[in-house]
């Protein structure tokens, strides 16, 4: 009977819900081009054409906005159509959260991104070429209550 007992407990503990994301997150965060570049520059694991890429305004341009249920993504200088997803949450507290991605072969990026945030900075560690790309907060979330008025 015990082992049935934990079984049960178990089996409902690897079917529970993924975690919601952190009301921290909420809004809209643009790429941060000097803190970025000055993380990348300290890294010896990108090849000089890949920093040769970074160094041209790449980094400056990323867009995201998270919403409690999905984030969109786009260049702020492109003329295109965001890229939506739902959250595929694997681990969250209240200053960071781990996503789980689409798998990115072509660039060799892991399949998982974790977020950190502290007040308007949020940071995500490219642990691929050592260096953690910066983002600063654009908006904060709209509220219910902003959202009537």
């Amino acid at each position: 009977m015990k082992r049935a007992l934990l079984l049960l407990i178990f089996l409902t503990g690897c079917e529970r819900e993924p975690p919601p994301l952190p009301d921290a997150f909420l809004g809209t965060w643009r790429s941060d081009e000097a803190l970025t570049l000055e993380s990348m520059r300290q890294s010896d694991q990108i090849t000089d054409d890949a920093r040769a890429v970074f160094e041209n305004r790449f980094f400056g341009r990323l867009v995201v906005i998270f919403t409690e249920t999905e984030r969109a993504s786009f260049f702020a200088d492109e003329d295109n159509l965001p890229d939506i997803v739902e959250h595929n949450i694997r681990d969250a507290g209240e200053n960071f959260v781990v996503f789980v991605e689409p798998s990115n072969d072509e660039l060799g990026l892991s399949s998982e991104r974790t977020w950190y945030v502290d007040g308007n900075i949020a940071a995500v560690p490219i642990e691929e070429w050592g260096f953690t790309e910066y983002f600063r907060r654009v908006t904060p979330p709209s509220t219910n209550a902003e959202d009537s008025q």
